[in-house]
């Protein structure tokens, strides 16, 4: 057993049911919201959805989103009785909507009194509605 085994809960085969649940979920959801804030603070400025996706998905995950399936995985043990399979985490961070999680991040932002501006259309010109 690899170390990836030991963390994730089982062999490669991967053939299965893919099990997932809201509560596991959350834990990933928590994570890209702890991700969204870092880079929020770092550069001052929200960062897009592909800058997200890279620190989700990229080579290295962010540490926020390892930190984030360390915690699902423990949740998921905790409701299915084994820690989740390579391809249920997998398929946990798919479900995770980044453009939901910036939006609502930018929306928790907002405080009574502040001005907000949204765009009619973005940089492709008007939706053709």
């Amino acid at each position: 057993m690899d170390t990836d085994d030991a963390v994730l809960g089982g062999p490669r085969d991967d053939s299965g049911v893919v099990l997932w649940g809201y509560a596991a979920a959350a834990m990933i959801e928590a994570g890209v919201q702890r991700l969204i804030a870092r880079l929020d603070t770092a550069w001052d400025h929200y960062p897009t959805v592909a800058e997200i996706d890279d620190h989700i998905y990229g080579r290295t995950p962010a540490p926020e989103i390892t930190e984030g399936i360390i915690y699902a995985a423990n949740v998921f043990r905790q409701d299915v009785g084994r820690y989740p399979t390579p391809a249920e985490v997998l398929a946990g961070m798919l479900l995770v909507d980044v453009e939901i999680a910036l939006l609502m991040y930018v929306a928790n932002e907002i405080l009574v009194g502040d001005r907000v501006m949204w765009a009619e259309h973005d940089d492709k010109g008007p939706s053709s509605l």
